[in-house]
């Protein structure tokens, strides 16, 4: 799935099963990534991983930022 956010924009999804894992890549712009109670900043060209058994969400920090969430369902 790909994302696009306009800055000021969050968004918190629920909290998914223990064992799933997002993966987060940031293919424009700046995004926060909010995981274990705190916003990670994400630049254009990294990605991170995080469990989503957690509270969590995503906000842009640039005028346009887009991302991929891959989510992961373990068998």
């Amino acid at each position: 799935m790909t994302l696009r956010y306009r800055s000021s924009i969050a968004y918190s999804p629920t909290t998914h099963r223990v064992d799933l894992i997002e993966y987060i890549i940031v293919l424009e712009g700046d995004v926060e990534i909010l995981f274990e109670g705190k916003w990670h900043a994400v630049a254009q060209g990294e990605s991170l991983r995080f469990y989503s058994d957690q509270p969590h969400g995503y906000k842009a920090v640039t005028e346009r930022a887009v991302f991929q969430n891959i989510v992961c369902y373990p068998s």
